[in-house]
């Protein structure tokens, strides 16, 4: 069996789609450097990351804009098409899980204890949360603005601590909600991966100043643990 590396960004400018409905079955190929695969060749899948396509800038807005929604439904179709091969994970998992704010709710509900959190697009709630929490407060998003390998090839928000003359421009809130979290000092941080029935743990040395508060920060350098997987 051989890999094929389906690059979503590359769709749909330098990757070919062709779907074909005949009767009561379908058919369904990609083609991207120079290789063909079609669905039926498909076993496995590793979904690594769906990115968005990349188009020309020169398109205007409103066209943008709707190729990139069909472009998207197209893929859509063709992940359905690969429903008979094992995945990992699950689309419809990967989409339930990385609701954030779900996340914490089932946390907090099934025991664990979670950081005080706001989300809001209010000013005044940020204001009165950043008391609440003695100053110690954090901002983040609920979704990655872009994603990249790269340190410094798009505009990315990572999670940043807060001071009170920041929440002088707070007002800007009511343009998009933003969520704030108590800072809580940290050690490590801990990435657990569960596959098929064993838990595989790797920790990062976060104690350092530089990555105290996000260790993906461009020029951040920590330690790593890998850790043996817990049964």
């Amino acid at each position: 069996m051989q890999p094929f590396r389906l690059d979503t960004d590359k769709f749909p400018l330098e990757v070919q789609l062709t779907t074909h409905f005949d009767k009561s079955k379908s058919y369904h190929t990609i083609e991207y450097n120079n290789r063909s695969i079609s669905t039926e060749q498909v076993q496995a899948v590793w979904m690594r990351r769906i990115w968005e396509p990349q188009l020309s800038q020169e398109l205007a807005p409103k066209f943008r804009e709707a190729c990139i929604r069909e472009s998207e439904a197209t893929l859509d179709g063709f992940w359905d098409s690969l429903k008979e091969a094992m995945w990992v994970d699950n689309l419809e998992r990967i989409d339930y899980a990385t609701n954030k704010l779900r996340q914490l709710r089932i946390a907090s509900e099934v025991g664990f204890v979670i950081p005080k959190t706001l989300v809001t697009n209010k000013a005044q709630a940020a204001r009165e949360f950043f008391g609440q929490v003695n100053g110690k407060m954090v901002s983040k998003l609920l979704t990655a603005l872009s994603r990249s390998m790269e340190a410094n090839s798009s505009f990315f928000l990572y999670t940043s601590t807060v001071k009170e003359e920041d929440l002088e421009d707070a007002e800007s809130l009511r343009y998009c909600p933003m969520v704030f979290q108590e800072q809580i000092p940290k050690q490590q941080e801990l990435r657990v991966v569960y596959v098929n029935g064993n838990v595989f743990v790797g920790a990062l040395n976060a104690d350092m100043y530089a990555a105290a508060i996000d260790w993906r920060k461009p020029g951040v350098e920590v330690g790593r643990m890998a850790t043996s997987p817990a049964y």
